[in-house]
């Protein structure tokens, strides 16, 4: 299995980082289920510079978010003091998830679990599934072998689902599991 890498915040630009401080389109629709279901511990996974932590903590769910990045966890710890907020924010890694069996009602994690090999996403999937309480959800994002990532020949491949980007920016030298879909069924 690869070893997880942080991503490199402090190589983006202002307008890199305000883009990755949006919330994503889908987690306003997973905050209306979310809640209608009465889901309240909630766990963003990979949370980055805090925007799901900080969308969600302002929602009244139970915060917790892990991120590999030290830059990350001190924008996202300074983001909610600067709101008002509070979230349990922690440094780890996604293959090691620091919750107990059936803690955590709803998990986000995108753009994150595909930062790993295809041994890393089954050990991160049954963490998952070990920490999420019965009725509980995980939202997550794969990338397609159709994005440039697993096309471009100068990333050179880790096994068939994994590309290790070369481009410059906050990714190079991360590993990027790339999905395929096989009868509107998507595989790893």
């Amino acid at each position: 299995m690869i070893e997880s890498k942080p991503w490199e915040w402090s190589k983006l630009n202002e307008e890199g980082q305000k883009k990755w401080k949006e919330p994503s389109i889908e987690s306003y629709y997973l905050i209306n289920r979310w809640k209608k279901q009465n889901k309240k511990d909630f766990l963003d996974i990979g949370c980055g510079l805090g925007r799901h932590t900080i969308q969600f903590a302002k929602k009244g769910f139970n915060v917790n978010s892990i991120d590999l990045s030290e830059e990350a966890i001190k924008t996202t710890k300074e983001w909610l003091e600067k709101e008002g907020l509070k979230a349990n924010v922690k440094k780890s890694d996604m293959i090691q998830l620091p919750y107990k069996k059936e803690s955590i009602d709803c998990i986000l994690c995108r753009n994150v679990i595909s930062h790993t090999d295809t041994e890393g996403i089954k050990i991160i999937i049954e963490q998952i599934y070990n920490i999420l309480r019965k009725d509980g959800e995980c939202f997550l994002t794969l990338g397609s072998k159709n994005a440039e990532t697993f096309k471009n020949k100068n990333n050179p491949q880790k096994d068939e689902n994994t590309a290790i980007r070369m481009d410059e920016g906050p990714e190079k030298r991360n590993t990027t599991l790339l999905c395929r879909y096989k009868n509107n069924t998507r595989t790893i």
